[in-house]
């Protein structure tokens, strides 16, 4: 049997995709999605968050079903929740979900129900959980 062949545990008849992966092109299955400070990219598709200096992370943030990406302002520590992915042709503007003042660092934390917590990391080692309300 082929690997590639084999639905995944949530989406079936779609290929297995490691993290972080999210459904960008309308197929209706996840997309492998790499990260690279602010630039995100999936399925030939290509996204520029925020401003130089800014990070993103994908995930289902507020569980449901759907990943999205997140962006964190080190300079001044706002957190920004995307509510879905931006078309080509219209930018997308958030306000901040929340602040960490001195988060260094931003990823996804899987929970035992399949979905994401936003997880902020300080320069000093804490980690901070900012809340996502659903969409």
């Amino acid at each position: 049997m082929d690997p590639d062949a084999c639905p995944d545990a949530g989406t079936m008849g779609c290929r297995a995709v490691d993290p972080p992966a999210a459904e960008v092109d309308g197929d209706g299955c996840p997309d492998a999605v790499t990260i690279d400070g602010r630039e995100v990219a999936a399925a030939g598709a290509h996204w520029t968050l925020g401003q130089p200096g800014d990070l993103a992370a994908v995930g289902d943030w507020d569980c449901d079903g759907d990943s999205s990406p997140a962006l964190l302002r080190p300079a001044s520590g706002a957190v920004f929740v995307f509510p879905g992915w931006a078309p080509a042709d219209r930018p997308v503007t958030v306000e901040p979900a929340g602040a960490v003042p001195g988060g260094t660092a931003l990823r996804a934390r899987p929970t035992a129900g399949g979905c994401h917590e936003l997880v902020v990391e300080r320069a000093g080692g804490d980690a901070v959980v900012v809340a996502v309300e659903p969409t």
